[in-house]
């Protein structure tokens, strides 16, 4: 039965813009973050399982490097573009299409060989460019300013979920099913995140317009950009050196370096773990704790109403942790690379939270094309670099203190930034 003064239609896209009005933020949240947990089990695995099976997969340890950075360097030059596109079309359509896609990149790393491998990793990241992008932007659409972190927090805790379980089971899977059952399954997992969304996602756009905030009635009716760049182009630079150290260098020479510090396998007790189940625990360990780590940031910095100093806390952390795992022997590796979890966890959650803080709600998807083109760019850059630097000669010790280095140097910049915005107005 229809309600009195409420207009339906057939257009499924119109029904759920409608179902939108209906839901909570938190409820949002969680269906996003469920469909992109399920969604990441095939890339996840990816940089457990190739490179100990380099054969299987029909490729040289020359081109892994390439492999883990194609999808990223495809995003590069479809973010920007992707953005502007995302922000005319409805959200929903967007993410049901980037499922599909994802689904079908799982496939072709069922046919062994470089090209075949090279298109699916590539299909991977345009299925990316629409999952992050147009989830970010859904995201934001229902976020309210005061609770802004919080959920962007539980938002990314399923993104690590799914960092997590892709580590974990991705590694248990090669194991037990071996490479091509590995990739058949998460093929299946992918698919159960489209029914997911197409069973229950609401279209967000109309959100934008239709809620009233602080936000919106504070600026022009013309919807004059009144952006703080400064700190804007400084949250984009720290979400690049974010993925170039922690998804570039570490999450793809995880497995070599506890090869090359452990071994083939690990006894513990009477029960031998094989390289690739140790190294997908060590993994799903690390985002276990992004996962805890992310909303509880999140809920402190609005708390806070600074965003800033928990950044540059986390800069400070991740060097120092980063120089422990270089120092490491043996299992104590994992010990040292386990704190830079939350690292990650900070920078990727509140370097989001600020694009909703400092960019017109009608701005953001375009907005955040051009902050994950700058992102992917150091995540593209990651793999290539580390895997010349092993190439020629270098420790996996070095790489990490090459990226201890790195986020040392980024902290006084960020602790000026801090200390500026604390005279700027309040969050949007």
């Amino acid at each position: 039965m229809k309600s009195p003064g409420v207009r339906t239609s057939d257009n499924p896209d119109t029904n759920k813009t409608n179902d939108a009005s209906q839901v909570s933020p938190q409820h949002v949240a969680l269906i996003l973050g469920v469909g992109i947990f399920l969604a990441l089990f095939s890339d996840t695995a990816m940089y457990i399982v190739l490179p100990v099976n380099m054969e299987k997969a029909g490729i040289l340890l020359g081109q892994v490097g390439l492999m883990l950075a194609a999808n990223r360097l495809v995003r590069i030059p479809l973010n920007g573009p992707g953005g502007l596109l995302i922000e005319r079309l409805p959200r929903r359509r967007v993410l049901l299409a980037a499922q599909l896609i994802g689904v079908v990149s799982s496939l072709c790393y069922l046919l062994a060989g470089f090209w075949p491998l090279l298109i699916g990793r590539m299909l991977w990241g345009v299925s990316w460019v629409g999952l992050w992008i147009a989830g970010s932007a859904a995201l934001l659409d229902v976020a309210p300013a005061e609770s802004r972190g919080v959920l962007s927090g539980r938002f990314h805790l399923w993104i690590f979920a799914g960092f997590a379980g892709g580590s974990l089971v991705g590694g248990l899977l090669n194991d037990w099913l071996g490479y091509d059952g590995t990739f058949f399954v998460c093929a299946l997992l992918g698919l159960l995140a489209w029914l997911l969304w197409l069973w229950k996602l609401p279209e967000t756009s109309s959100r934008v317009q239709a809620t009233p905030s602080r936000e919106t009635t504070d600026r022009p009716a013309d919807d004059t950009w009144h952006v703080r760049w400064l700190p804007l182009i400084t949250a984009m630079l720290l979400m690049a050196l974010n993925w170039m150290v922690y998804l570039g260098f570490i999450s793809t020479t995880l497995t070599l370096l506890l090869m090359e510090k452990v071994g083939e396998s690990l006894k513990v007790g009477s029960l031998l773990l094989p390289l690739t189940t140790l190294s997908g625990a060590a993994f799903a360990s690390k985002h276990v704790l992004s996962m805890v780590a992310s909303p509880l940031t999140g809920k402190i910095s609005d708390r806070l109403g600074d965003r800033w100093r928990m950044i540059v806390f986390s800069l400070l952390l991740g060097s120092a942790t980063l120089v422990l795992a270089a120092g490491a022997e043996g299992l104590l590796v994992i010990a040292g690379i386990l704190p830079g979890a939350i690292t990650n966890s900070i920078l990727q959650t509140q370097s989001t939270a600020l694009v909703g803080d400092l960019v017109p709600s009608r701005r953001r998807p375009r907005v955040l094309g051009w902050f994950t083109t700058v992102a992917d760019s150091g995540s593209a850059l990651g793999p290539l670099l580390a895997y010349a630097f092993i190439s020629n000669g270098w420790s996996i010790s070095s790489i990490l203190l090459l990226a201890a280095a790195l986020l040392a140097l980024m902290a006084p910049w960020t602790a000026w930034i801090a200390f500026r915005e604390r005279r700027a107005p309040a969050f949007a």
